[in-house]
């Protein structure tokens, strides 16, 4: 049974990685300002979200992209790869708490009007791992209290 949940484990590690880099390839989101909205793939989100961290708001959100690195990396860790996993969904699911997003250098904000497919995607592979990692860490929870009850 543990080399059953271990292999799905890992098909959902593998489909949250592909559903992550295919994220990258679609817009994101949305905003008020004119040109954002067709011009907004992930992978330049990816690149200039980091500089937006320092910023705060919405661009916390895009702390969930280490968060789900290291649950990748760590994945044999049942424990911490959760941890970083959750921690992935809560910064990705932040995004959509926010009304309005920093939009240039200048520090101007405009407000997101809609979430395109690319967010959907990358919220969507932050998911798939913490289901994946449920589904590893479930049957040592149910042991623990089985064991307990006796």
């Amino acid at each position: 049974m543990k080399i059953q949940i271990d292999n799905i484990a890992k098909v959902f590690l593998l489909i949250s990685i592909i559903v992550f880099i295919l994220s990258l390839t679609q817009n994101t989101y949305c905003t008020s300002s004119s040109d954002f909205c067709d011009d907004s793939p992930g992978w330049l989100v990816l690149l200039i979200g980091i500089i937006g961290v320092f910023v705060g708001g919405a661009c916390l959100s895009w702390l969930a992209n280490p968060f789900i690195l290291v649950s990748w990396i760590i994945f044999k860790d049942i424990k911490y790869s959760f941890i970083f996993s959750l921690l992935a969904v809560i910064s990705s699911g932040s995004f959509l708490l926010f009304n309005q997003v920093i939009v240039d250098e200048a520090g101007n904000y405009a407000e997101i009007t809609s979430y395109k497919i690319g967010y959907w995607l990358w919220f969507s592979s932050m998911i798939i791992m913490l289901i994946g990692n449920i589904v590893r860490l479930l049957p040592k929870v149910l042991n623990k209290t089985k064991k307990i009850s006796m």
